[in-house]
């Protein structure tokens, strides 16, 4: 941030100290023929100061009255610099300052100036508000031929997010898309390169992006019972954020991995604090997204302790009542795959006939039973499990925090119930100021309809994530 221009003109938060100063009387106006004084004979000036600054002050103390003796010398330096900087040469103010004593004093100044101020404040936080995932692109998939990234999602979708409203896309990064699979700790350079390319349009599009380390599950579980897998994963983070350092920090942020289950507790904490200190050397302006461990639930965040590390944002991701999000799925938990047809909200009242309806599986009957009448398919529950996030900001010195996924599964979930359950979610979060990421653009939680190429947005969606 701070420069070649750093003495130009150019003193960040001390940029027209000597102005104001002189404004407030505490220089006289005739400072100008003060300095030529000093100029003209700088050495007398500096040994008399010398002198008193070796005496005993009052206080017993030895050499404190420098600061006081070299203030006038301080502020000439800065009235050289700042109030008549276009009278004279940059080399010529260098130059007289340095003979009267005070470019080590203002060296030091620069230095305790850049130590004390970010060089990069990360990104835009404005850019995180409202986004989206593209899954089944660079992750989820399985084959990643050039064919098909570049026609799955092409410039007509960059061009459609940003004219849906939303200010940033999270964009999921398979371990077999960005890694060497020959060189453990080593990248693919054909796919980074493209990548580098496309995520350049995206921000061409006025779109921030969250470059999100998105593997899959046998990738995970290496981490946790090889070493040397966890010591490529490091490599690997440290090489990636060097490719990516160049580009620009307050539009793209770099997610250390996607709900690293089963890697979770101290052990993640430790293994992810590598990644950190590694993506921070490589890409020290990036803003970092961590990751709490586990499936990255609130409650995973909540029994976080975060890192002394700024510049860090913390993610979680709401899923909740799970039984209800991912019904029908053919995936994850096998209870929630036996249900269908289940709406939202639901009143505790209705636990029994809702239940009735939405499935015979005995196992789900009595976890979808017992939910209901919890409170769980409401939406104060929804801004009771948000509380937990903020408390837990407030105990940890307010960290920034991320909902980087909500969604419901399309197949089964009847949609208006699914609207309400993305309106509610969206509102509580934004009471509480998260930023949020819905999953997902285009697969089975989509925001969009339609084939790759022909793709509408959904409007109800969108009414109901507040962009309408």
């Amino acid at each position: 941030m701070y420069g070649s221009n750093f003495f130009r003109g150019g003193l960040g938060p001390f940029r027209g100290l000597g102005r104001d100063l002189f404004r407030a009387g505490r220089v006289t106006t005739d400072v100008k023929g003060e300095w030529q004084q000093k100029i003209a004979k700088p050495q007398k000036a500096r040994d008399k100061r010398q002198t008193r600054s070796n005496r005993k002050n009052s206080n017993g103390t030895r050499g404190r009255s420098l600061v006081f003796t070299h203030w006038d010398l301080f502020v000439s330096c800065f009235f050289e610099f700042e109030v008549y900087a276009p009278r004279v040469s940059f080399a010529t103010r260098q130059r007289r300052c340095h003979d009267t004593g005070m470019r080590p004093l203002l060296l030091s100044l620069a230095i305790l100036m850049m130590l004390t101020t970010p060089l990069f404040a990360g990104i835009d936080p404005q850019r995180l508000k409202h986004g989206v995932n593209l899954s089944h692109w660079y992750a989820q998939w399985g084959t990643y031929d050039e064919q098909r990234l570049s026609t799955y999602f092409t410039e007509r979708d960059m061009k459609l997010i940003a004219q849906m409203g939303f200010s940033h896309v999270r964009l999921t990064l398979s371990e077999s898309v960005a890694f060497d699979s020959a060189k453990p700790g080593g990248l693919n350079a054909d796919h980074l390169k493209r990548l580098r390319q496309r995520i350049d349009r995206i921000v061409d599009h006025k779109l921030a992006v969250v470059v999100d380390l998105h593997p899959e599950t046998p990738y995970k579980k290496a981490l946790q019972d090889d070493p040397k897998s966890a010591d490529a994963f490091v490599a690997v983070w440290s090489a990636l954020a060097k490719a990516l350092s160049d580009t620009d920090p307050s539009w793209v942020a770099l997610e250390v991995m996607n709900e690293p289950d089963p890697n979770h507790g101290e052990a993640w904490r430790a293994l992810q604090l590598r990644a950190v200190e590694a993506i921070r050397a490589a890409a020290p302006a990036h803003t970092i997204v961590v990751s709490p461990g586990a499936w990255t639930s609130v409650k995973d965040l909540i029994e976080f302790k975060p890192y002394a590390h700024p510049n860090l944002i913390y993610t979680f991701h709401f899923y909740d009542p799970h039984i209800y999000t991912h019904q029908a799925a053919s995936w994850g938990w096998i209870v929630a795959q036996k249900v269908k047809g289940l709406d939202w909200p639901v009143d505790p009242a209705d636990a029994q006939r809702v239940t009735d309806a939405a499935t015979q599986d005995p196992e789900g009957r009595k976890h979808l039973k017992w939910q209901i009448e919890q409170g769980w398919f409401t939406q104060e529950w929804i801004g009771a499990e948000f509380d937990k996030v903020v408390l837990w900001q407030k105990t940890n010195g307010n960290p920034p925090v991320y909902l980087g996924e909500f969604g419901v599964y399309t197949k089964a979930a009847p949609p208006a119930g699914r609207l309400r359950w993305y309106q509610a979610v969206r509102e509580e979060a934004e009471k509480r100021g998260f930023a949020w990421s819905i999953w997902d653009y285009a697969g089975g939680f989509q925001v969009v309809t339609g084939e790759p190429g022909a793709r509408k947005p959904d409007e109800e969606m969108l009414k109901a994530l507040g962009l309408k």
